[in-house]
């Protein structure tokens, strides 16, 4: 009795064209949660899709976070030679602003 012949592991259930079909919703809509994708997808090809699908499909992307507060200062200044450097410092606590983005190889 022979082996049965392998595909190499499971069937992906992402064509090539879905996956650009997804790729340009979340251009137009970053906001999009994996449900709603899948979601989508389904409408759009007749396939319902697991979130591991959606999550192996998008590997590639990389969450990065970065914040800062807007009264940060530097504990010195500049002045020409011989001159003192008179400046004020930012009293309130100031407003934080946080920034996220995804990137892709």
């Amino acid at each position: 009795m022979a082996p049965k012949p392998s595909h190499g592991g499971r069937l992906r259930g992402i064509s090539a064209e879905g996956e650009f079909y997804l790729q340009a919703l979340l251009r137009e809509e970053v906001e999009l949660t994996l449900e709603e994708l899948g979601g989508r997808y389904a409408n759009t090809y007749g396939v319902t899709i697991s979130i591991d699908a959606l999550l192996n499909t998008f590997q590639c992307l990389y969450l990065e976070e970065t914040g800062a507060r807007l009264n940060m200062i530097l504990p010195y200044g500049r002045a020409p030679r011989g001159e003192r450097v008179i400046d004020e410092r930012p009293v309130s606590p100031g407003e934080t602003v946080s920034t996220v983005a995804v990137l892709t190889e």
